[in-house]
């Protein structure tokens, strides 16, 4: 699990700021052109949402969005449904992201759960099984 992204979508949660898919690419010397490298964003932002999950905290992944922070990418809902939260569709149609959004901002924002797991090490026993795409290629992110 890469502890980068998660660390700043824990900052994003507290502030209550959600963050671009491609600024978290930019950060990480990333480009969205090559597939390679929107792969392993999604790859790793599905892993952070399991791993917080197996920990019984909300869905991190929900603070990474489109650019403009008006959509989610395609994988956020099936993701959500294979950790239980109900079937993707209705969970789109509900805008469930954005109640998850509020969610990890409440649950970050606590110092007691910030301090207590902020640096909780990752669970390698994590497996990478049907990584969903958060996001495509068609949207314009700055290229790095």
């Amino acid at each position: 699990m890469n502890r980068e992204i998660r660390q700043m979508l824990i900052e994003r949660a507290r502030l209550k700021a959600p963050v671009a898919y491609g600024i978290i690419m930019q950060q990480l010397g990333l480009d969205n052109a090559i597939k390679e490298h929107r792969e392993s964003l999604s790859y790793e932002l599905a892993e952070i949402s399991r791993f917080e999950h197996k920990k019984k905290r909300p869905m991190l992944s929900a603070m990474a969005m489109y650019e403009g922070l008006k959509s989610f990418g395609p994988g956020f809902y099936p993701l959500a449904e294979e950790l239980g939260y109900g079937d993707a569709e209705e969970l789109e149609k509900k805008r469930f992201a954005y109640e998850m959004q509020k969610i990890c901002n409440a649950y970050w924002k606590d110092e007691t759960n910030f301090k207590a797991y902020a640096n909780d090490l990752a669970d390698d026993s994590i497996d990478k099984v049907n990584e969903p795409d958060f996001f495509t290629q068609d949207h314009n992110y700055p290229k790095v």
